[in-house]
């Protein structure tokens, strides 16, 4: 299964209903960067936890798939996801549900990325 031909909205209607669907850590990060990218246009702009949250989410993900995270990091990535549940809108709500879903199925690709580049 290619990265590119894969319907982002599928994969994580998938994630969501069955928990084994999981990717290497290169498509990992890159979906999920997708995933937010798309649903940042959706962000109504009247609460703070999808308006500064969702960036801030997007930017976390995209720093520790560098391999410039740290545990502080992903407490932050969790804390953040966590508090989309606290969003006015259905947008912010599923997001978060569906973040959640995947850093929990997910969340061995976290630990490696976050000691270093070479996993160190």
């Amino acid at each position: 299964m290619e990265a590119q031909k894969i319907e982002v909205g599928s994969l994580y209607d998938a994630w969501v209903n069955d928990a084994s669907v999981k990717l290497d850590k290169k498509n990992f990060f890159k979906l999920v960067d997708a995933y937010i990218a798309e649903q940042e246009k959706e962000i109504c702009g009247k609460c703070v936890p999808c308006r500064d949250g969702i960036p801030h989410i997007r930017a976390l993900f995209k720093e520790i798939g560098e391999g410039n995270g740290s545990d502080e990091k992903v407490l932050e990535l969790e804390t953040l996801i966590r508090n989309l549940r606290s969003s006015r809108c259905t947008i912010g709500l599923s997001v978060g549900k569906n973040l959640e879903v995947i850093l929990n199925n997910n969340f061995e690709l976290l630990a490696p990325v976050k000691e270093g580049k070479d996993g160190k």
